[in-house]
């Protein structure tokens, strides 16, 4: 029973430190159009994610933008985002999956603060509960963004085009 209280406890303040760790990334340069971030070919923008029903339980998921209001940008888009809202979300996907990567890899001390077989399924349960569902989310998002994020750059385009053409008059 103690290797359970000691795991919960290495999860809780591993978790907690993550997060402002996680907010440093952001000073990275992070390029979500390039490995690992890159959208895989076998993910086929988000179809494979589709595939095992994410859009069911990937908003009842936890959320950081909800338990610390202002530390990350806020999922619910306008209707019309600015390139820069889009990049910044762009952004914030790479953190996010980063951070859980960096979870994943931290976890692997939990076989050895509960050796055997009930370290190894504490860390599976974290890696497949607590880590894995967060990253396909942001591998869900990343493509959707990128799409978001060329039509306001379209938009701000026509939008300049249709100022200098009255300017040029």
């Amino acid at each position: 029973m103690m290797g359970v209280w000691r795991c919960l406890a290495y999860i809780a303040a591993w978790g907690l430190l993550c997060f402002p760790l996680g907010r440093l990334f952001k000073r990275l340069d992070l390029r979500w159009d390039r490995p690992p971030f890159r959208t895989m070919a076998w993910e086929r923008d988000g179809a494979a994610y589709r595939r095992a029903g994410i859009q069911k339980w990937k908003d009842i998921a936890p959320d950081v933008s909800r338990m610390f209001p202002g530390s990350v940008p806020r999922k619910n888009l306008s209707t019309r985002p600015t390139p820069a809202v889009m990049e910044d979300m762009l952004l914030e996907t790479c953190v996010a999956e980063l951070t859980h990567d960096m979870l994943i890899l931290s976890g692997a001390a939990l076989l050895w603060l509960w050796p055997g077989v009930g370290g190894i399924a504490a860390y599976a349960a974290y890696v497949l509960l607590g880590n894995v569902p967060f990253i396909m989310i942001q591998r869900y998002n990343r493509p959707r963004f990128a799409r978001l994020l060329e039509a306001a750059k379209a938009r701000e385009r026509r939008r300049m085009d249709a100022g200098s053409d009255t300017v040029e008059q």
